[in-house]
């Protein structure tokens, strides 16, 4: 393909497509990642991403829902503002922005009484999480120095580099332990305005909450790299001698710690993870009174991705199971659960949340693939939503046609059940078909609004039908399900995805001389090494992947936790490191390859697509390598996306459906 699309008429049509997609969203919300309510029940504080107009990076900003009014209004701010969190005492929202200086997060208030917004307090680092104290009278803040990476799945790269503003000569410097790379505490008093740092030299908080006034409760590390996280464990602090007790160490990974406004009861996931930032997994529950014994509790099947207080010994949550996304209530006095809603539709962009409000309700964004997101209270005493606001969408046209989404189960290679969803095109069938690999390989697609991604509606109004599995290592059907991808890292997950295209061939809705395979992170792995294991697919579509599992190991950051997903010493050259890596069959590969890189990914690194490009040319075979300068870990600016949007489906007109010549 050529270098610039721009003049292609296939460019401009799906540049006018995602015009019409987000122009009804200029300057607001059109989905939310998190939504948090005042303690009184009258105000909803929803975080997410907003354009102000189609070009660049969309925003982060905050929205307030007036419950009482039933208005929503937009925080102004011309940079980006995340985090908000309620003062448990009054109406007093706390919220994360680098208003002061670009890339650089500081801790700034909202009164909605009087609408002003206030500095509270800057920090060294860049501000990444808060919590107040059950009191009110402090705010725990927990930053990251400008050397910390960020994680894989919040597109890479180095939490500070926004703000850096050294000459462009100098050059980067790369240590055992990275200098200037920990993520640290700070108490800030609302009364006085003061910071008090805590003191605790060698410790990496990679989460924390107040449990109590006079304690915190961590996930921590005594190392700040990324690979650290998959080792953390769980410790209390107490204030102001900063002395730390670690009480648990898991077998897997701890995120998402929350305490009981005492302090007596602590709650945590622990979960198989894959990336930093994307859990789901078991809730454990500590009591403090009881020498912090601790319960793992029954959830009835839910991989919870999201806990909170309820009340004085109660938690709540929301998470996955199979098709479904789940609701709860925890009884920390005896250490019971019970899930009181669930939908196949999902809630938030992302994994599912949910946050409390009265006694027993709840309030989030839900939606499914063809139910764009509203706010709504589910109201337990009715047993029905209440709908609080619907998003700006825009409206369906004959030209947008997103197709129908429709759950599926078939049966594995070994006999156990695979699940996913399928999204099947308004023609005649059978179809062309592209299989769209999730990443991870932790994680899960869920019935979501067009599964955030304007590209699936884009292929299947184009006649695609879209395959979405969940193999075995995905999220909601248990840590045992999710546990089954460790040391197998493309083992039976291939053939759970095999299974699937073969029986959407058996059932006749797709063509089996037209299907493709794509993906990106973990997908672009897989959809590498499922082209050369297999001759069912015309063409792959690579993004962002790791193709070299060795070389992989050490040019990228959460690949530092590829042994336990391999189960090999990475320098046995007879172990999975180099059989399980998709460079090392370039030779067996039959299909055309579309490889898309990003030039500042440090998730995975770029040379590692050119790796692949590279063994794939010198093998004799067709393929095609693109990247993006600007981009990280994934594809972020907008005409990015369009540009990314316009080849893949060039590609795929090209080789799995025959479409389109190769003039473009």
């Amino acid at each position: 393909m050529k270098r610039d699309l721009r003049s292609e008429p296939l460019y401009r049509e799906i540049e006018d497509y995602l015009h019409d997609v987000h122009t009804p969203g200029l300057g607001k919300l059109a989905d939310a990642r998190d939504v948090r309510v005042s303690s009184d029940g009258r105000w909803v504080a929803l975080a997410g991403k907003s354009y102000d107009a189609l070009v660049g990076v969309p925003r982060s900003r905050i929205a307030l829902f007036d419950a009482q009014n039933h208005e929503m209004m937009m925080l102004d701010g011309k940079r980006d503002d995340i985090f908000p969190r309620w003062s448990p005492a009054r109406n007093l929202l706390a919220f994360l922005s680098d208003r002061g200086s670009q890339g650089r997060f500081s801790l700034y208030s909202y009164d909605p009484n009087d609408h002003v917004v206030r500095a509270l307090a800057q920090f060294d680092g860049s501000a990444e999480s808060l919590s107040w104290c059950p009191d009110g009278t402090q705010i725990l803040v927990q930053t990251a120095e400008s050397g910390a990476e960020r994680a894989g799945a919040q597109g890479s790269g180095l939490v500070g580099a926004d703000a850096d503003h050294l000459p462009d000569w100098l050059p980067e410097i790369e240590e055992s332990v990275p200098a200037h790379s920990w993520r640290r505490l700070s108490i800030c008093s609302l009364e006085t305005g003061s910071q008090k740092l805590v003191d605790m030299p060698g410790t990496n908080f990679w989460e924390a909450e107040w449990c109590g006034s006079d304690a915190i409760i961590a996930v921590v590390s005594d190392n700040p790299r990324e690979a650290a996280w998959f080792d953390a464990s769980l410790a209390y602090v107490r204030i102001p001698d900063w002395s730390c007790e670690t009480i648990y160490r898991p077998a897997y990974q701890l995120a998402l710690p929350v305490a009981t406004g005492d302090g007596r009861y602590v709650a945590v996931v622990e979960a198989c993870c894959s990336d930093r930032t994307i859990v789901a997994g078991d809730v454990l529950l500590f009591d403090r009174a009881a020498a912090w014994h601790s319960t793992r509790i029954d959830t009835h099947g839910v991989d919870v991705t999201s806990v909170c207080v309820r009340g004085e010994n109660r938690f709540c949550f929301a998470g996955i199971r199979g098709f479904e996304v789940a609701a709860g209530e925890i009884d920390a006095s005896d250490a019971t659960a019970r899930v009181v809603w669930h939908t196949e539709g999902s809630w938030l962009r992302g994994y599912p949340a949910l946050a409390p409000v009265a006694a027993q309700d709840y309030v989030t964004v839900s939606h499914s693939y063809n139910t764009a997101p509203k706010l709504v209270r589910y109201e337990t005493e009715k047993g029905v939503p209440a709908i609080l606001h619907d998003f700006p969408h825009a409206k369906e046209s004959n030209r947008e046609v997103a197709g129908r989404c429709s759950q599926r189960s078939w049966t594995a290679n070994d006999g156990l059940e695979i699940q996913g969803l399928f999204v099947q095109p308004p023609r005649e069938v059978p179809c062309p078909l592209v299989v769209l690999v999730h990443g991870g390989p932790v994680w899960a697609y869920t019935n979501s609004w067009r599964h955030f991604t304007p590209l699936i509606p884009i292929l299947v109004n184009r006649g695609f039908g879209v395959l979405l599995p969940n193999p075995r290592g995905s999220s909601g059907r248990g840590q045992a399900f999710a546990r089954m991808v460790l040391g197998d890292v493309g083992g039976e997950e291939s053939g759970d995805i095999l299974t699937g295209v073969q029986a959407l061939i058996a059932e006749g809705v797709v063509d089996s001389r037209k299907i493709a395979v794509m993906g990106a992170s973990h997908g672009g792995y897989m959809a590498a090494w499922l082209a050369e294991q297999s001759e069912m697919f015309v063409t792959a579509i690579c993004a962002f992947p790791v193709t070299n599992l060795f070389s992989g190991l050490f040019t990228g950051t959460p690949t530092e936790s590829l042994p336990e997903f391999l189960d090999s010493d990475p320098f046995d050259v007879r172990g999975r490191h180099f059989t399980r890596s998709p460079v090392m069959y370039a030779p067996n590969v039959n299909a055309p390859i579309l490889v898309i890189a990003g030039a500042r990914d440090r998730c995975v690194g770029v040379t590692q697509g050119l790796e692949f490009h590279r063994a794939l040319v010198h093998s004799g075979k067709q393929s095609e390598l693109v990247t993006y300068p600007g981009e990280g870990h994934g594809v972020q600016r907008f005409e990015t996306y369009v540009d990314y949007c316009t080849r893949v489906v060039c590609w795929l007109e090209l080789y799995a459906s025959g479409a389109r010549s190769r003039a473009s």
